[in-house]
Parts: C-alpha cells; structure tokens; sequence
C-alpha cells in the first residue's frame, strides 16, 4: 500500500514539476504576444510573432531536455551562470551528430507548427460560422 502511495506521489510531483518548467518558458512568451497585440494589432504580425515564440519555447525544451540528458540540471540560474562565464563548450559537449538531431527536431516542430497556425488561419477567416478552427486553436 505504501508502493502505491509513493507511485502516486511521484508521478503527481512529475506532473506539477514538468508544469512548472513549461510555464517558466511559456510566461515571457505570451508577456510579449500580449504587449504586441497592443502595440502592434495586425492579424499577420501576431500571428507571425506566435508562431516564432512557439518555436522559441519549443527549442528551449529541446536544449533544456539535452542539458538535462548530459548534465542531470535543468535550465535555470547555474546553467545561465555556466553560460555566461563561457564555460558551457568544457561543461556540456555536443557531437556533430547531437547538434543536427536538436537542428531536425527543431525544424521538424517548426513545420508543424507553421502548418498548424495555416489550418487554424485558414479555418478562422474562411468559415462564417463557428468552425473546427476556433476550437483547435483554443
């Protein structure tokens, strides 16, 4: 009994902790979509800007998923000390082959994420009823 507990513990504290860590790259993003509505209220520029800060949070995942594969430390204030002091080439190595893998997954999520943006664009501005578009991109 106390196995399922512990289990039930875990996973609870993985799903809260990857929670977290997602909103920790998710909050300046969507600070600044939301500044650039005020600023700037073009359809194609917000969704432009949108779509490059999904790529932005969707490669540091990537990088913070590889820090934490190499180094056991997600990206927070040691990594960005590490980084600044320029020790980050001796700290964390990366083959050519790791570095075209991280390039690919990257691209990879940027394609679907254009294409994702396209059909849910495509789906708002062409239906005059509410259709699958308005509920896809909520």
């Amino acid at each position: 009994m106390a196995s399922t507990k512990g289990l039930i513990l875990a996973w609870s504290f993985s799903a809260f902790a990857f929670v977290g860590q997602l909103s920790l790259f998710l909050l300046p993003v969507c600070l600044l979509g939301l500044l650039s509505v005020f600023l700037h209220p073009k359809r194609w520029f917000v969704a432009s800007l949108s779509i490059a800060a999904a790529a932005l949070m969707t490669g540091l995942l990537i990088v913070d998923s590889v820090v934490y594969h190499l180094s056991h430390v997600h990206l927070g204030v040691l990594v960005w000390h590490i980084f600044l002091s320029g020790a980050m080439s001796e700290v964390i190595v990366l083959s050519g082959l790791e570095w075209v893998a991280v390039f690919t997954i990257f691209m990879v999520a940027l394609l679907f994420e254009c294409l994702f943006a396209w059909f849910v664009w495509r789906q708002v501005t062409t239906r005059t009823s509410r259709g699958l578009g308005r509920y896809v991109g909520f």
